[in-house]
């Protein structure tokens, strides 16, 4: 799953834009990881939201009844996180399932 957010405030126009350059840019990658979860018989379902990545990732989570949420964690400064906001926290704190966040090396 991913999520595009678009600048804030955006027009209508820069909004439609975003969620069509989205859509055609994250569905490319997904038609490449279909073909290689095909080759190895793995089911894979892909989806491309538009929001706020945390909300989204949690309401698709509940929509889908997941049983877990792994998500990338980038590793900033406590303060620059404080600031900025924490999606992978915003995702642990909130989630109604258990969440693995991968530290990015």
């Amino acid at each position: 799953m991913c999520v595009a957010s678009p600048a804030e405030p955006p027009t209508e126009v820069e909004t439609q834009a975003a969620i069509e350059s989205a859509t055609r840019h994250y569905g490319a990658l997904f038609e490449d990881l279909q073909r290689q979860a095909q080759e190895r018989n793995v089911e894979l379902e892909t989806h491309v939201h538009v929001g706020h990545p945390a909300d989204q990732i949690l309401k698709a989570a509940a929509k889908h009844g997941v049983d877990l949420i792994v998500v990338g964690h980038c590793g900033r400064s406590a303060i620059r996180e404080w600031v900025s906001g924490s999606t992978s926290r915003r995702i642990v704190t909130h989630a109604n399932c258990p969440v693995l966040a991968v530290r990015a090396r």
